[in-house]
């Protein structure tokens, strides 16, 4: 968990908050919602329950507050290309700006770092500080179910109690396999040969350094020596006692 937070940005909420809004095995997820928007409302957030976030859409006042401003009808008024304050350049090359505190002339001041407290700089602020945020809100009054505090309880829900199972490689047994086939699918020995036996002989290389006392198939002889696609093989001949027959060469 530590190298998510570090790598990625993502702690356990805001990684089920990403589960809720883009989807995930439990939920859909809100429409058109893709990882990118999810990921670029969640980076914007620090030092906030995302969980509690998501929950104060449907409660907290603010957001229909934000609403109205940001749907609000506001007309750009003329700005100085400079300083980004109200007037215009010219001017303020002859009277100054009031805004900038000058009797002539202005400061120079980037578009993003604009500080103009004018209606339309303010709801621009507004726009690019919660435009990601309200629509995901918007989608979100969309859905009933949404925030899935049945989903939410299970993502958060530490289970220690892992049941350990034993996934260690044993030996295939091949008369146990050719009987089942033959039960089963109807198989020929042969047949049961032909598939089991290239996988015998792998399990019996990956295993060579294992005790040998019980071992059903030992390598006879190097027979010939191929190339199958572009790659060098040796073609050999093995001895099994566990089968009903010749084994097949490998």
């Amino acid at each position: 968990m530590a190298d998510i937070e570090s790598k990625l940005g993502l702690n356990r909420e805001k990684l089920i908050a990403l589960a809720v809004l883009s989807g995930c095995d439990y939920f859909p997820g809100l429409q058109n919602v893709g990882k990118e928007t999810a990921l670029k409302f969640l980076h914007s957030l620090q030092h906030v329950n995302v969980i509690e976030r998501l929950r104060s859409w449907f409660v907290d006042k603010k957001y229909e507050t934000l609403e109205r401003k940001v749907d609000a009808v506001v007309k750009k008024h003329s700005h100085c290309t400079h300083c980004q304050h109200l007037g215009t350049r010219s001017s303020h090359q002859t009277n100054g700006c009031e805004a900038c505190g000058t009797k002539k002339a202005c400061h120079l001041v980037q578009p993003e770092s604009a500080d103009c407290k004018c209606k339309w700089h303010e709801q621009w602020v507004i726009k690019q500080k919660w435009k990601v945020e309200l629509e995901l809100r918007k989608k979100a009054k969309e859905v009933k179910t949404f925030p899935p505090e049945d989903v939410i309880r299970e993502f958060l829900n530490k289970n220690n109690k892992v049941e350990r199972v034993d996934v260690t490689w044993t030996r295939p047994k091949a008369s146990q396999f050719e009987n089942l086939m033959s039960n089963t699918l109807r198989w020929k020995s042969q047949d049961s040969r032909d598939n089991l036996f290239p996988l015998l002989t792998c399990w019996h290389l990956r295993n060579k350094n294992d005790d040998t006392r019980d071992t059903v198939l030992m390598p006879i002889r190097i027979v010939k020596e191929r190339v199958l696609q572009g790659a060098d093989f040796f073609e050999v001949e093995w001895q099994a006692e566990d089968f009903k027959g010749t084994p097949p060469t490998t």
